[in-house]
């Protein structure tokens, strides 16, 4: 099968966003996007930190992911898009969100369950122009790790593909929607164990 064009693909809305100029393939773009995530996630987790959840720090971490990619890297987006929250809802929504975070801290709710939520709740938002699924995986793994919890470790972009992953996955996610967290739950657990 034949590489797509970066310039052909109906997967990017604005090419002048993206940094690096010698990218020519979606499987050139996936590989240096994965290598700047890789660098996201050494500075995140290499050394066990105490974090608090705040605006900055998802911004920071969104930013981290995806510096060397994409130019709105940590920017929140100022357009709306067809799935997420109207753009100038936003800031205030991730503000919430952390507040919500030390609200299910301070009840003691379940790390696994917190994550999950901080997960789901940042992907229902798409606050970012791209990469918001990956950033809120990752937001969720760095609250876990943050409590010296294990992380899941999710597929890769093969695993992906070749497998019923992310129609389980979609469809957990689409239950959270509906204030059902089981299946998320459920899937990130199976990811911890293997």
């Amino acid at each position: 099968m034949e590489d797509i064009l970066i310039v052909d693909s109906p997967l990017i809305k604005n090419i002048n966003a993206l940094i690096p100029g010698h990218l020519k393939t979606l499987s050139d773009l996936n590989e240096w996007e994965s290598s700047n995530i890789l660098e996201a996630q050494r500075l995140f987790f290499s050394t066990p930190k105490k974090r608090v959840f705040t605006s900055e720090l998802i911004q920071k971490l969104h930013k981290k992911m995806f510096d060397r990619t994409w130019a709105w890297a940590g920017i929140y987006r100022s357009r709306d898009l067809f799935e997420g929250l109207n753009r100038h809802l936003i800031s205030k929504s991730i503000y919430e969100l952390c507040i919500d975070l030390a609200h299910w801290q301070n009840k003691h709710m379940n790390i696994i369950e917190q994550s999950v939520r901080l997960h789901h709740v940042l992907a229902s938002i798409r606050a970012f122009e791209g990469g918001n699924l990956r950033h809120a995986r990752m937001a969720g793994d760095l609250l876990l790790y943050t409590a010296g919890h294990k992380r899941p470790s999710w597929p890769d972009s093969n695993t992906i593909k070749n497998t019923d992953f992310m129609k389980k996955y979609a469809e957990s996610m689409k239950l959270a929607d509906r204030g059902d967290y089981e299946a998320l739950l459920e899937l990130t657990w199976g990811l911890m164990r293997e």
